[in-house]
C-alpha cells in the first residue's frame, strides 16, 4: 500500500510539472500576442490622428482664408471716418521726486564717512564702500577709485641704464613711467664706483693720461680691448734740439746818472738824471705829504736793498720792506736811522 501511495504521488507531481509547463508557455505566447496586437492598434490611432488633423488644419485654414477675405470686403466698403476733435484734457500728473548729485568733496583725516560717499582724493574720485573714518589714505580698504587721477609726477636719472625716467602716479596706485636713453658723454673716471652704465659713444680718460678710450657698444667692459677704441691725445714729448746761436748785442741803455726828489704840492716828485743829456726825463710824481717840513729835498743817494734790522742807513737810502702787510718802497729821511720802516719819523714810504 506504501509502495502505490508513493507511485501515485509521484504521478500526480509529474502531471502538475507537465500542466505548469503548458500553461507558462502558454501565458508567453498569449503576452506576445497581446503586445503585437497593441502595437498594431498604436500605429491605426496614430495614423488616423494624424489623418484628422491634417484635414481638420487644411479645412480651418480654409475657412480662416474665407473669413479674412469677407472682412477685408466689408472694411473697404465702410465710408472713411470723420476726423474727431481733441479729447478732454487729463487730470495733473503727480510731482516727481527730486534727485540729488552726489557732489565729490574733500575727506579729512578726522571725518567720519559714510557708505556710497564720493570724494576727491590724490587727484582722483572715490566712493566709500562702507562706513569709514579718514579718506582713502587713511582707509584704503573702505574705497573705491571709480576715476583714478594723477596723484604726482617724478624725474629721475637711472645712471645704470642712462636713461630719464619720468613717472605718473596715479591715485589708484599704479604707476606709468616714460623713459628717455640719454646721449653719449665723458664718464668721470670713478664711473664704475658711481654704479654709471656705459653707452656706445661715450669716452673715458684716467686723471692726467694722456689716451682716450670711447666704447664701440653699450655695456662696454673696461679693459675688454675690443669694446673700445683708444685715441692720443697728445703725442710722445721728443728730443731736445740743439742750442741756438745767441742774438746780436743789443745797444747801450742810456744810462742813469742820479735821481733827485722835490716836494710837490701833494707829495714828492723822483727826477731821474740820464748821462746822456739829450734824453728828456719826465718826473715821477709820488702822491703822499711829507709830515717832517725839513725835508723839501731828499735826493736818492742808493737803493740798500731789503731792510735789515740792526743796521743804521744813512739819509736819502732807499730799501724795500714790508709796511701794512705789503711791499713798500721806503725812504730814510734821517741820518744814522736804525728805526723800523713802518716809523714814519724816520721814513718816508714812496711807493
Amino acid at each position: 500500500m506504501a509502495l502505490e501511495r508513493e507511485t501515485v504521488i509521484e504521478a500526480i507531481a509529474i502531471v502538475v510539472a507537465e500542466t505548469e509547463t503548458r500553461a507558462a508557455a502558454a501565458l508567453v505566447a498569449a503576452e506576445a500576442r497581446a503586445a503585437a496586437a497593441l502595437e498594431a492598434l498604436q500605429d491605426d490611432v496614430a495614423g488616423a490622428l494624424y489623418d484628422l488633423d491634417t484635414r481638420t488644419a487644411a479645412a480651418l485654414q480654409a475657412r480662416f482664408a474665407d473669413m479674412l477675405e469677407k472682412l477685408a470686403g466689408e472694411i473697404a466698403a465702410l465710408p472713411p471716418p470723420d476726423p474727431g476733435g481733441p479729447g478732454a484734457p487729463g487730470p495733473p500728473g503727480r510731482d516727481g521726486i527730486d534727485r540729488q548729485l552726489a557732489l565729490p568733496r574733500a575727506v579729512r583725516s578726522t571725518d567720519i564717512c559714510e557708505a556710497n560717499e564720493i570724494a576727491v582724493c590724490c587727484g582722483g574720485i572715490w566712493q566709500s564702500v562702507r562706513v569709514t573714518s579718514g579718506g582713502p589714505e587713511d582707509d584704503p580698504a573702505g574705497w573705491k577709485c571709480l576715476v583714478p587721477g594723477v596723484a604726482d609726477f617724478s624725474l629721475r636719472e637711472d645712471m645704470a641704464a642712462r636713461e630719464l625716467v619720468f613717472a605718473a602716479r596715479m591715485s589708484d596706485g599704479r604707476v606709468h613711467e616714460c623713459r628717455a636713453r640719454q646721449g653719449a658723454m665723458q664718464l668721470p673716471p670713478d664711473y664704475l664706483a658711481r654704479g654709471w652704465g656705459v653707452l656706445a659713444g661715450d669716452t673715458v680718460r684716467a686723471e692726467g693720461a694722456d689716451v682716450e678710450a670711447m666704447a664701440l657698444r653699450d655695456g662696454a667692459l673696461l679693459g675688454q680691448a675690443a669694446d673700445w677704441s683708444e685715441t692720443r691725445l697728445r703725442g710722445f714729448r721728443g728730443q731736445k734740439g740743439p742750442r741756438g746761436d745767441p742774438g746780436p748785442p743789443g745797444a747801450p741803455g742810456p744810462g742813469l746818472a742820479g735821481l733827485g726828489i722835490v716836494r710837490g704840492d701833494r707829495g714828492l716828485v723822483i727826477l731821474p738824471r740820464y748821462a746822456d743829456p739829450a734824453i728828456e726825463a719826465e718826473p715821477i710824481a709820488i702822491d703822499f705829504l711829507l709830515d717832517d717840513p725839513g725835508a723839501g729835498r731828499a735826493p736818492i743817494a742808493c737803493f740798500a736793498g731789503a731792510w735789515t734790522a740792526g743796521r743804521a742807513y744813512a739819509r736819502g737810502d732807499a730799501v724795500r720792506a714790508k709796511v701794512d702787510g705789503r711791499d713798500r718802497l721806503c725812504l730814510s729821511i734821517k741820518p744814522d736811522n736804525a728805526a723800523r720802516p713802518d716809523d714814519a719819523r724816520a721814513w718816508l714810504v714812496m711807493v
